[in-house]
């Protein structure tokens, strides 16, 4: 999380802002973490302001939703990955298929697994 304070008397011109971890480059501005803590690279309007980074405390509610919507992503994602398997014209035996099936029935059952969601055990594909 960053803030933009005036040097001159700390104060607080923006609030909390969250960057993307790969802001600066993004934009084409490497090393920018380093020239954020001063401005006048930027000209004369900018000599007495910085942005200093700060570290926010994190409900243990809100991490423990980040963390669910983590693991909700990911198996998503896997259960985007292997819908082809499912398809009535799959070149899949009927073996392989009844494995896949299972695969699946696993990862939409993660969020019952005791730890869920901090700690959940992905199963391996077939």
């Amino acid at each position: 999380m960053w803030q933009l304070i005036d040097k001159r008397n700390k104060k607080i011109l923006r609030s909390e802002n969250k960057l993307p971890e790969n802001w600066a480059n993004i934009f084409g501005l490497e090393n920018i973490k380093e020239r954020l803590g001063n401005l006048t690279w930027l000209g004369k309007d900018f000599e007495n302001l910085c942005w200093i980074e700060i570290q926010a405390e994190i409900d243990e509610t809100v991490q423990q939703d980040l963390i669910k919507n983590e693991v909700d992503e990911k198996v998503k994602r896997l259960l985007q990955e292997s819908d082809w398997t499912q398809l009535f014209d799959s070149p899949l035996s009927q073996d392989v298929r009844q494995k896949w099936i299972l695969y699946r029935k696993e990862l939409r059952n993660i969020n019952k697994q005791p730890g869920y969601p901090k700690e959940v055990l992905f199963p391996a594909r077939p």
